[in-house]
């Protein structure tokens, strides 16, 4: 049995959908190779060949530094068929020559910058961080990315098309029955993920305020606490006090039932480079379609390749067509119904963990029979 080493600077487990995504890969790859997993972490999963590297460092860089050089020395010792890797860090590691996957989900050059505002101000270190991601782009035998939008950003830094693969995402929760049932006056509104300006959050509470029609807004993140309680705080300056709740991200186990209490789940996706460059393929609107919830988002070309062409979006970077949307849904529970069977019906046909797993084993089918 061939052996694969999946390396990635994240957490697992954790709340976030790179955990989930990562767990769903090495169930995929389970099911026909011996796989052994290196990520952050403290203990190791259950079930599973799993080497939780665990650094006190705080600093993001140095941390990544670290990991690279515990990598370096981890890989040596573990001989594989094929390394799959999510980031310079671990892919850089890798022993040079051996059959390589670069899963690029994202870039830490165009994404840094969000996370930390004094990249933008180095530009040293944004072009450092793109070199790297060139000698990984140069050195994978594939580059697998969700979206068609990343895959042509990735051939657009000069990757050739043949060694190019779209492998989709597919929901972290089990696939409900049909709709959620509404309950209630208020339009319960729903966002699961990250704080990162991307994400919009702080453009839906700018938004909110317009909406006439009662609505109330959860927020679940794994965000620290004194991000969340910022968060409450702006939305208090905002009027919106005792509206917003902002608690911390759910056990995945919980998930399921948490989306299912909730009437629309909110995407609120900003256009920005990482958006609209970059490219993208949100899990959390995976898992919203999945459990039968209606979805709020933008009309955005990540968002169209997961909902389709025929789902209503609002425009794109405007507060009025957000909420004029949201009241849309809080006026016509049946529409919010057949929104959400055609969501449950779209992710049915392309979004499930089969498909998923059959495109990613189609991978490594290729690149071991090379």
């Amino acid at each position: 049995m061939a052996r694969v080493v999946l390396a990635s600077f994240d957490r697992v487990p954790a709340p976030k959908g790179a955990s989930q995504h990562i767990l769903a890969n090495v169930e995929a790859l389970a099911a026909r190779f011996d796989v052994s997993l290196v990520t952050l972490g403290e203990r190791p999963l259950p079930g599973v060949r799993h080497l939780p590297v665990a650094l006190a460092e705080p600093n993001w860089l140095r941390r990544a530094l670290q990991f690279h050089e515990r990598l370096v020395r981890v890989l040596a010792e573990e001989p594989a068929d094929a390394y799959h890797v999510r980031s310079p860090w671990e892919g850089l590691a890798a022993p040079v020559g051996a059959p390589l996957v670069y899963e690029a989900n994202g870039f830490m050059s165009v994404e840094a910058g969000y996370h930390f505002p004094r990249v933008p101000a180095l530009p040293g270190l944004r072009d450092k961080l793109r070199r790297l991601e060139d000698a990984l782009l140069d050195r994978a035998a594939v580059v697998v990315t969700p979206s068609a939008l990343t895959a042509a950003y990735v051939e657009d830094r000069g990757v050739e098309a043949a060694r190019v693969r779209v492998v989709p995402n597919s929901p972290a929760v089990p696939l409900a029955d049909g709709p959620v049932a509404p309950a209630g006056e208020a339009l319960r509104l729903l966002y699961v993920g990250t704080l990162a300006p991307w994400q919009g959050v702080d453009d839906l509470l700018r938004a909110l305020p317009r909406a006439r029609a009662p609505w109330t807004l959860t927020v679940l993140t794994s965000a620290p606490e004194r991000r969340r309680r910022r968060l409450l705080r702006r939305a208090a300056r905002l009027g919106l006090e005792g509206r917003v709740d902002v608690r911390e991200a759910v056990d995945p186990a919980d998930l399921p039932a948490v989306l299912r209490a909730h009437d629309v789940g909110v995407v609120p996706l900003v256009p920005c480079e990482r958006n609209l460059v970059q490219g993208c393929q949100p899990i959390k609107l995976l898992d919203f379609m999945a459990s039968g919830v209606p979805v709020l988002a933008p009309d955005l070309p990540v968002v169209r390749e997961v909902v389709g062409d025929e789902a209503p979006l609002y425009a794109r970077a405007s507060h009025e067509a957000l909420v004029d949307h949201l009241e849309r849904l809080a006026a016509d529970p049946a529409r919010r119904a057949d929104l959400a069977r055609a969501g449950l019906a779209r992710v049915r046909a392309r979004f499930t963990r089969e498909a998923q797993r059959a495109a990613l084993l189609g991978v490594y089918d290729e690149l071991l029979a090379r």
